[in-house]
């Protein structure tokens, strides 16, 4: 199933860096923005692939609205917002 997942970019001293509210933990870093979208993509897609191999589940995935609704996006001076695409796994039968 393909997903928009929410990612902050912010440059610091010349790199950018990515992370994902809905993701805690999962960063990516490149010398420049338009790699950082791949690099984003690929490093969501491990951590995804970590929390199914751990049988954790996968976080609900939020739009950009809800998270700026739970203030949970920085200023738009601060860094910029965007979305990556993530094609999750399915969930299994029976799972909420």
């Amino acid at each position: 199933m393909i997903e928009q997942v929410v990612m902050v970019i912010h440059e610091v001293a010349g790199r950018f860096r990515a992370s994902f509210p809905d993701f805690p933990g999962c960063t990516a870093e490149s010398d420049t923005r338009d790699d950082l979208y791949d690099k984003g993509a690929d490093a969501l897609h491990e951590h995804v692939a970590r929390l199914v191999i751990e049988g954790q589940p996968i976080p609900r995935i939020r739009t950009e609205k809800e998270l700026q609704a739970k203030s949970l996006l920085p200023s738009p001076y601060d860094a910029v917002v965007d979305s990556v695409e993530i094609d999750l796994p399915a969930k299994p039968k029976g799972a909420a």
